[in-house]
């Protein structure tokens, strides 16, 4: 009996293993449900790679494969494992409370209870909105990067994984609830032109993102966020992100009584002009014509 232990578990770590390494599985939830359960209860944890799987495979079925179960007794990581930005959120285990509540964005906009979680999540966080800023814009500029953890099936290689996805929609809807710094409507405007990069013969690369990253710029107070939609307004050219964006900038003007063109022209870079041929540079004004004495 003790060699069939034996051989059962290893059969079990040979399955999760392999699991690991792909970027789903089609077999049966019922099959994987009960190598969680077992693994579980033997009080070993699932591996992070197949967790990682099992999370993406039961998101791509849209519930039909019966992998539910199974996603339902894992606990953690609170992302998949495998892409830079992910690992690195991970790395001193602080923000994963906030990390676990980001990937359960998976509705179009947030909800007043969503909402009212993520505030007394950042209270608790302790580290204060500058520490949160600052950590959620690293994450965002390394959304770019290539996998950390190369999977059989290449064809994915382009794709955000669905549930991280998930996370960075939420870490979206974060940002407009600090308080507001220049550095927010950049890293939101990145945000929405990495996720509609195209991916060779399978399109942008997550627009559900890219539109979570148009939302939070519109909820973001100041001419920054605004100059930032209308910057992506003459830039992006996916239609349905595009859609979201003129929607955000229409409904910007009529609060704020200004016509669209009039907002547009905020997109176009002032190069530090301050007035009619003046400019600022550091300390020192220059005018038009050379200095005195040069």
């Amino acid at each position: 009996m003790a060699d069939m232990a034996v051989d059962l578990d290893e059969a079990t770590r040979q399955a999760f293993e392999e699991l690991g390494r792909a970027y789903c599985t089609y077999e049966s939830g019922s099959g994987w449900s009960t190598r969680v359960h077992g693994q579980l209860a033997a009080g070993r944890a699932v591996p992070p790679a197949a967790v990682a799987t099992l999370r993406r495979s039961a998101l791509m079925s849209y519930g039909g494969s019966g992998l539910d179960a199974a996603v339902g007794q894992l606990t953690g990581p609170a992302l998949n494992i495998g892409e830079q930005w992910a690992d690195e959120a991970m790395a001193d285990g602080r923000w994963d409370p906030l990390l676990a509540h980001a990937a359960t964005a998976t509705a179009a906009r947030p909800s007043a209870k969503w909402e009212k979680t993520a505030r007394a999540l950042i209270e608790d966080t302790g580290a204060g909105p500058d520490a949160l800023r600052e950590a959620v814009v690293g994450w965002f500029a390394r959304v770019d990067r290539p996998r950390t953890l190369v999977l059989e099936d290449t064809w994915c290689a382009g794709h955000l994984d669905p549930h991280n996805a998930n996370a960075l929609r939420g870490l979206a809807w974060l940002l407009p609830l600090l308080p507001p710094h220049p550095g927010i409507p950049r890293a939101l405007g990145k945000l929405v032109e990495t996720c509609l990069r195209k991916v060779p013969g399978l399109g942008p690369r997550n627009p559900k993102v890219a539109n979570a990253g148009v939302l939070a710029l519109s909820r973001t107070e100041g001419e920054a966020a605004l100059a930032e939609l209308a910057r992506l307004s003459a830039r992006v050219t996916f239609k349905g992100t595009l859609k979201v964006i003129d929607t955000a900038l229409e409904a910007r003007a009529t609060a704020l009584g200004l016509g669209r063109d009039e907002i547009e022209e905020l997109a176009v870079p002032s190069y530090g002009l301050t007035e009619a041929g003046r400019a600022e540079t550091g300390r020192r004004r220059y005018a038009e014509g050379p200095a005195p004495g040069a």
